[in-house]
């Protein structure tokens, strides 16, 4: 069975051994660009003006007026297009999605179907079936169906990754997200509903957001099994020196910036707990030091054939 895991594995064609890779947001050049469609026209452009914010269902959220209907199909193209142009006849990727939920500012939209040409069509069903076959164990979210495609047309975008501190300077945790944006004076979160980190948000009302230079991808990416571990002591955790303004929460090593958010509501949304934050401050912690992010090594398999630069952090 693993002979056969490891054949399959080599031969889905793609580049890079890991399923996420990292790399420094501010120095990725050449993204694809994300558009509402009108019908066959060219809408306006949402490549910075949407937030992803779950994977199980894919959720992104995007201010209301960019967003009035209640079915939205975003196109995916490798350079500019301007408003009323036509839509391309074969996009790079496209997205279908249907309207759930509103709050505050934005609007929150489910992912119905997903479509790429990032790799070829034998190629994404070998893919289809890796995932199938060797991603249902315990402890993993298990993508079904359609919504593997729609995860890596997400992660075509640099997707950053930051650290909550949850918590006071006596006890706290530190754990990554890649779930979140900021629109207007507002911050949304997504958390999973069912694990530890949620629940600690939930009770504290308040945190910590650190956005993280590349440096520090091993750090933060070990993080991860924080989710599920209660509040410690700020010495057992990778905290520098630093303390928020307002509220003196521990402020991680390597942070470039950071945002103090007050937590206003939650709704949930599949396997997702969304946290609608007030932003109470925002502080720069270093200048020019790369932002950390990660993308899907789908998209970075098609970016390395068409000659892209890739300069990944490789775990």
């Amino acid at each position: 069975m693993k002979l056969l895991q490891k054949i399959l594995g080599r031969t889905r064609g793609l580049r890079f051994p890991q399923e996420y890779l990292c790399l420094d947001a501010d120095r990725h050049e050449g993204a694809p660009r994300w558009y509402r469609a009108d019908g066959e026209t060219v809408g306006p452009e949402l490549t910075a003006a949407h937030l992803f914010v779950g994977y199980c269902p894919v959720l992104l959220a995007l201010p209301g007026r960019l967003a009035p209907g209640d079915a939205l199909r975003i196109v995916i193209a490798t350079g500019a297009l301007q408003p009323g142009d036509p839509v391309p006849r074969r996009p790079l990727a496209e997205l279908r999605l249907r309207r759930m939920a509103c709050t505050g500012e934005l609007a929150c939209f489910e992912a119905l179907q997903g479509a790429h040409r990032f790799l070829p069509a034998f190629r994404q069903a070998l893919i289809d079936h890796h995932n199938r076959w060797y991603q249902q164990r315990a402890g993993n979210v298990f993508l079904e169906g359609n919504r593997y495609r729609q995860v890596q047309i997400a992660y075509s975008l640099p997707r950053t990754i930051s650290l909550i501190t949850v918590g006071d300077a006596a006890s706290c945790n530190l754990f990554p997200t890649d779930l979140h944006g900021s629109c207007g004076g507002e911050y949304l979160v997504s958390l999973r509903h069912g694990g530890m980190a949620g629940a600690q948000v939930q009770a504290a009302g308040r945190i910590h957001l650190a956005n993280m230079a590349p440096a520090a991808y091993r750090t933060v990416y070990g993080l991860g099994k924080n989710h599920m571990q209660p509040p410690r002591a700020p010495e057992a955790l990778p905290l520098g020196p630093l303390r928020s303004p307002q509220w003196g929460l521990p402020v991680p090593a390597d942070a470039i910036s950071g945002y103090e958010l007050e937590l206003l509501d939650s709704f949930d949304a599949g396997i997702h707990r969304l946290f609608r934050f007030r932003i109470r401050s925002q502080t720069v912690y270093a200048r020019n030091a790369g932002t950390l992010a990660h993308v899907h090594n789908v998209y970075a398999t098609w970016r390395y054939k068409n000659g892209g630069a890739g300069n990944y952090l490789l775990r």
